[in-house]
């Protein structure tokens, strides 16, 4: 869900809505953490065995955070 409203933030920055952008990304990097604390959690607790998803959801938090950051900078969100 994470890497589609990434997906989605994209679409509304190509159609000029830069602040519309930078809130569905920080949504999908809210949802991408909150996705990757729940399972490192019941991984912990040994109800989810799954062990191969842990780098590629480590990677698809850290793009999206560059994403975010990137993005805050170019709209004048975060310093200048």
């Amino acid at each position: 869900m994470d890497w589609v409203l990434g997906l989605i933030a994209v679409f509304f920055y190509a159609a000029g809505f830069s602040y519309a952008a930078f809130a569905v990304l920080a949504a999908a990097l809210i949802c991408s953490a909150s996705t990757f604390a729940l399972r490192l959690r019941a991984r912990a607790q040994g109800s989810f065995p799954d062990d191969n998803w842990i780098a590629p959801k480590l990677f698809t938090a850290m793009v999206l955070f560059a994403a975010t950051w990137c993005l805050a900078a170019k709209t004048g969100i975060v310093g200048g």
